[in-house]
């Protein structure tokens, strides 16, 4: 319910009203990188653009669609953060055959 309701405004552009019901999100949610973001985007159309600032660092960090916006709000340069596939011998040995 929270959630429709926090994509209402953002649809919208409730930003008030975003930062309101993010803060009734459970904590499980609130490390979401997307709503992360959007309340980083929150902060910044009330003038908070320091708690801005400090969100949208820890998105950036993410290799997502969401952690390169955050990237292009700070005016930084994308990071595609090498993150190496895992294949065992045996997975490989049979692809081969």
């Amino acid at each position: 319910m929270i959630r429709s309701l926090l994509n209402y405004c953002i649809y919208n552009s409730k930003w008030n009203s975003f930062i309101y019901y993010y803060n009734f999100l459970p904590d499980s949610y609130k490390a979401d990188e997307k709503l992360l973001y959007w309340r980083a985007k929150s902060l910044i159309k009330v003038g908070k653009k320091k708690d801005a600032r400090v969100l949208l660092n820890e998105v950036k960090l993410k290799r997502s669609y969401y952690g390169f916006l955050s990237s292009s709000l700070l005016n930084e340069k994308i990071k595609i953060n090498h993150e190496p596939v895992l294949i065992s011998d045996d997975k490989v040995k049979s692809k081969g055959k």
